[in-house]
């Protein structure tokens, strides 16, 4: 948690007091294995469980989505443990860099980015987080990903 909350007190202890936040960064590592696999019934499904909780509640679990993927570009880049904020999935962070060595974390997070931007306008969080599973799954094949072009949602 220590790391998870930035060096903030505040944030660690409201995240210690909340037993769901570690439930919430399982689901979206969920999210992330089912994008990758790309079987559309079970994305939906979970896309469907990650948007219930309205547009700041998936703002958050993009915010930790981003952190799981900077800690995949330490590891991927830097190889480097120490700096890692989801130590305690390891492991898993682990597996998912050697076993993607061709994945394009930066595209994956510009993807993030832009989800993040486009769920704060009023757009379909549902379509938001379909187009953002697609665009990671491309992403962690090594390919360069569409995503929701800002132009369509601006006013």
């Amino acid at each position: 948690l220590a790391r998870m909350s930035g060096g903030s007190l505040r944030r660690a202890i409201a995240m210690a007091s909340d037993e769901d936040v570690m439930a919430v960064r399982d689901a979206v590592l969920h999210f992330l294995r089912q994008s990758y696999v790309g079987k559309g019934d079970s994305v939906v499904s979970l896309v469907d469980q990650l948007a219930r909780p309205g547009r700041e509640g998936v703002k958050f679990q993009l915010d930790l989505l981003l952190g799981i993927l900077r800690d995949l570009l330490i590891l991927q880049q830097a190889g480097n443990t120490d700096l890692v904020v989801n130590i305690d999935q390891i492991d898993t962070l682990s597996k998912f860099a050697s076993n993607l060595p061709h994945a394009r974390l930066d595209v994956m997070i510009e993807s993030v980015e832009q989800t993040m931007m486009v769920v704060e306008r009023n757009i379909n969080v549902r379509l938001a987080l379909v187009t953002l599973s697609r665009s990671l799954a491309a992403a962690m094949r090594g390919e360069q990903a569409g995503v929701i072009p800002l132009e369509l949602v601006s006013g």
